[in-house]
């Protein structure tokens, strides 16, 4: 993220959020996280606290995952999302790992672009970016 929120942030202003819950500096406070829709409050009250009404947002892994689910389901509050590796957005977690293990072993072109074949379901690829 440093040498990505270095390169974005001559253009936009960057807000690296921790996940409550998740390693970090947040505080989980009086309200646990035990659900998507608590997640996405917690967004809520984060970006009216930075005065942010509508925001672009990135997630890598779990954070696509949530970047997804905001996108999808607070889509007043986000500009552009940029998924980069997203959990559990298209496939589930252990039909994903069975189907990545002979790419993931002994890659080449062919097993990497069928994966992906697999993963996008045979659609076309659509490139996008934080900006």
């Amino acid at each position: 993220m440093v040498r990505v929120g270095g390169l974005l942030s001559g253009d936009r202003r960057i807000y690296a959020v921790d996940l409550i819950g998740d390693a970090g500096h947040s505080i989980a406070g009086d309200r646990p996280i035990a659900a998507p829709d608590d997640l996405l409050a917690w967004i809520d009250t984060v970006l009216d606290g930075l005065g942010v009404q509508r925001a672009e947002v990135c997630g890598h892994s779990y954070g696509g995952w949530f970047a997804l689910a905001c996108a999808l389901r607070r889509p007043d509050r986000v500009e552009k999302v940029t998924l980069l590796d997203p959990t559990m957005c298209f496939a589930p977690l252990p039909g994903y790992v069975i189907r990545a293990i002979p790419t993931l072993l002994r890659p080449t072109s062919a097993r990497r672009s069928s994966l992906i074949r697999w993963e996008t379901r045979r659609r076309p690829s659509i490139r996008s970016g934080c900006g």
